[in-house]
């Protein structure tokens, strides 16, 4: 049944009252109202083993009143905490039922009591103060003090003021309770923030919405957090540091060259030796393919890059989070490289055929695998980047609901694996990825999260 993404009337009246009442004590108060769903969203991130649990809302309603004259603003902002989700419809299950207990506390309530402007919010101005709240969340009110950012101008035709405030609050201050086995797996500490735009009154009556109907925007919106780094093992050079190749080799396995966040290298993905023998060198398997006689291939990226170089800066991008690719000296170096451990003149192009069918093709009976087996295939297939001294801390049995893996893994539609390359059919077969899924999501009993719907697996 679909969730209603838009509050009930006595909150947006209990919000309006607020208004009436301070209305007393200013003269000629500019009062804005947040009615609408898309008007405002709320996001939150928890740090977690595999990355950080990210959460978006658009389900908020509210009024705020501002004075022309002094800068005083208040508001009341009420978020229904059915409208957050994950990217996961079971984890989205997990933080309605286990976190928030929606059914108890459907709603948090945010109150701004006063702020301290530095610069008095005045048209097409951005003003930044500190702002005094209360938090009324899973039945406790709290008081917290939080940066803001107003910005006054128009939008639809009507004054608009466009607010942004993020902060910080510890789970256990609002008794919300995390699972045993994860308490030290799950940080206490949730960051929040809120992106809204109040328009004045003598608007368009509200539509009505549904969370279903918002679902595909809100998947669309969720980027996860950057994955906690663990320090990798100092890499062995085969170049001297002063040459173009030399250069080259160490920007292969230097994080540094993405961007913010980023925690891979080139070489947490691709091997450099010849694979011709077998993918598994007793290191583990590298997600995508080697890049060993690499640059002489006869198409790069699917046709789309002309040169080794340009095909290492769209890498760059898409999964390094570097939002303008290498630099041409960069390029150059990298290019270097790759041409010392091509010894052929020519390669033929890679078969992108095992990679779309990859992107499509779920796993049925996902946790009917042999776990044994799939013990030792998360040492070959895994443990390369998730284990002790790599760039992802290592896995946990039980943490993780089968379908969150298999959609990192494939990415399938609902993935949320910004920076885990998808495991290609061809390196990871069915059979294989059972077993490991089988082995992760651990015995009913080893589970962290106990779910109502009976049939989840």
């Amino acid at each position: 049944m679909p969730m209603k993404l838009l509050l009930r009337p006595p909150h947006l009246a209990a919000a309006l009252a607020l208004l009436a009442a301070a209305s007393t004590a200013r003269a000629a108060p500019t009062n804005f109202l947040l009615t609408r769903p898309g008007q405002a969203e709320v996001r939150f991130s928890v740090e977690a083993p595999l990355d950080t649990i990210g959460g978006l809302a658009y389900g908020v309603l509210g009024a705020a009143q501002m004075d022309p004259e002094s800068g005083a603003t208040t508001a009341r902002l009420v978020l229904d905490l059915n409208s957050f989700h994950t990217g996961l419809d079971l984890r989205d299950e997990d933080l309605r039922d286990q976190f928030f207990e929606t059914s108890k506390f459907p709603n948090a309530v945010l109150e701004l009591k006063q702020v301290e402007w530095a610069q008095k919010p005045a048209m097409g101005v951005s003003s930044q103060g500190t702002a005094v709240f209360s938090l009324n969340l899973h039945g406790v009110t709290r008081p917290l003090a939080a940066p803001i950012t107003a910005r006054l101008g128009e939008r639809d035709g009507h004054q608009a003021v466009n607010v942004r405030a993020s902060f910080d609050i510890k789970l256990s201050d609002y008794n919300i309770q995390r699972p045993r086995r994860l308490f030290l797996k799950l940080g206490d500490t949730a960051h929040v923030t809120f992106d809204g735009t109040l328009l004045a009154p003598d608007m368009p009556a509200p539509a009505a919405a549904t969370a279903e109907a918002r679902l595909p925007e809100v998947k669309r919106a969720l980027i996860s957090v950057a994955q906690v780094p663990r320090k990798p093992a100092p890499p062995k050079f085969k170049f001297p540091a002063d040459s173009i190749n030399g250069k080259g080799e160490r920007l292969f396995a230097d994080k540094n060259l993405g961007g913010a966040g980023n925690a891979l290298t080139c070489a947490s993905c691709h091997a450099v030796t010849d694979e011709r023998a077998g993918i598994y060198e007793g290191k583990g398997v590298h997600p995508s393919h080697t890049l060993y006689d690499a640059a002489h291939r006869a198409s790069l990226w699917q046709g789309l890059a002309p040169a080794p170089g340009k095909a290492a800066s769209i890498c760059n991008r898409l999964f390094m989070l570097s939002p303008q690719g290498l630099g041409p000296a960069q390029e150059a170096q990298l290019e270097a490289y790759l041409k010392t451990i091509a010894p052929d003149d020519a390669a033929p192009a890679l078969n992108y055929d095992a990679l779309a069918l990859t992107r499509r093709t779920a796993l049925a009976k996902a946790t009917s695998g042999d776990p044994k087996a799939g013990k030792a295939l998360v040492e070959k297939f895994c443990a390369g980047c998730h284990g002790k001294g790599r760039v992802r801390p290592e896995l946990t049995v039980g943490l993780y609901e089968p379908d969150y893996l298999v959609q990192r893994i494939r990415w399938l539609p609902g993935r949320d694996s910004r920076q885990m390359p998808p495991m290609y059919l061809d390196r990871l077969v069915d059979s294989d990825l059972r077993n490991i899924v089988t082995y992760l999501a651990g015995e009913q009993s080893e589970r962290i999260f106990k779910r109502k719907r009976k049939g989840s697996t």
